[in-house]
């Protein structure tokens, strides 16, 4: 499916927001991000393999004197959605907010495009959440370095779980750091995992498996 929005329609600086520069690795470019909702938001995204696209701040809505950002455009399971990063009253007002904007709403019926609020981190998946932001630490870094022969090979050999260590013994004519970010890679992708993901911080002894 073609991406609908591809580039940000808002990029003025809220009054008072904090910025956040980051690399999305699904848009395969720079992002600004204002205030931590979003910012979380996109790592959601990012951690989410049927994601296959976003694009911050993608639609500014006009209805009568009222004007609203749209957080997030995505594609999910070849389905175009739009996130809202919903404040403490849009959450209360649940399903009477969404009627309060019918123009967005008859705009993305008719284009056959899904509003909902955007995902989060619960608040007991810390562990999670910093697994996930190395992961794009590195592949942001490092991952024009591995090639798709060895990712290939590697989900080839995770057919039986194996750590990061046992995989660079395997592999051991390529940088062990190489090895890793092929694993990490896998995992954005949804093509590796591990049992103890959500529960330990990745180190080179974490075991990892072809889901």
């Amino acid at each position: 499916m073609e991406a609908r929005f591809v580039q940000p329609a808002a990029t003025r600086r809220p009054a008072k927001s904090r910025r956040f520069d980051v690399f999305g690795l699904k848009a395969n470019r720079s992002l600004t991000l204002f205030n931590a909702g979003p910012l979380q938001a996109w790592l959601v995204l990012e951690s989410t393999p049927t994601v296959t696209w976003y694009c911050e701040r993608p639609l500014v809505i006009n209805e009568g004197d009222r004007q609203r950002v749209a957080d997030f455009y995505t594609i999910r399971e070849g389905k175009e959605e739009l996130l809202f990063c919903a404040t403490k009253a849009e959450l209360d007002a649940g399903d009477a907010w969404l009627a309060s904007w019918p123009g967005l709403t008859d705009w993305c019926a008719h284009n056959q495009i899904g509003i909902r609020f955007a995902p989060v981190f619960a608040q007991e998946d810390g562990v999670a959440r910093a697994n996930w932001e190395q992961i794009v630490r590195e592949l942001s870094a490092f991952r024009r370095y591995v090639s798709s022969d060895l990712i290939a090979a590697v989900r080839s050999e995770l057919e039986i779980p194996k750590s990061i260590d046992e995989l660079s013994t395997l592999f051991r004519q390529t940088d062990p750091i190489v090895v890793k970010v092929a694993v990490l890679q896998l995992v954005h992708q949804g093509l590796a995992i591990s049992m103890d993901f959500d529960r330990a911080p990745i180190s080179s002894a974490m075991i990892f498996s072809a889901p």
